[in-house]
């Protein structure tokens, strides 16, 4: 019989599909890109370029997450039905998460959930850039 609070078997349930996340276990990095450029780029092109970067952004995640999460096609469909509330609320319950897991992987020394600074206009693209370049050049 288990200590009341304990696991039974050594440990917690993961998620069906979900490894647990693993120093070093990971996909390809992505690019290290100049947040700076990308915000500018952004706002030259009246937001198209933004979405291409958000492509690009969540396929490399994906990619070094090596699962199907965070996927920019359900995230964008889903933004554009519910006129941009989706993305919201994706945003401030799972960005920071998958952020902090994509740190943990490559090996960045303390990660960090940003989570509510996520939907700061302008600030969230120069924050997502920083963070994931702090990955992309992390040590593993």
């Amino acid at each position: 019989m288990a200590p009341m609070g304990a696991f039974p078997q050594g440990g917690p349930m993961v998620p069906a599909g979900h490894p647990p996340a693993q120093p070093g276990q990971h996909g390809p990095k992505g690019q290290v890109k100049n947040p700076t450029t990308e915000l500018v780029l952004g706002l030259v092109t009246c937001g198209f370029y933004q979405m291409y970067w958000i492509i690009r952004v969540l396929s490399e995640m994906q990619a070094f997450l090596q699962r199907d999460e965070p996927s920019w096609i359900k995230l964008m469909g889903l933004s554009f039905i519910t006129c941009g509330f989706y993305g919201l609320y994706w945003q401030i319950t799972r960005l920071g998460a998958l952020v902090q897991e994509v740190q943990f992987r490559a090996g960045v020394p303390n990660p960090q959930n940003h989570g509510w600074m996520y939907i700061i206009p302008y600030y969230n693209v120069i924050l997502l850039q920083q963070e994931l370049n702090r990955a992309w050049q992390g040590p593993a």
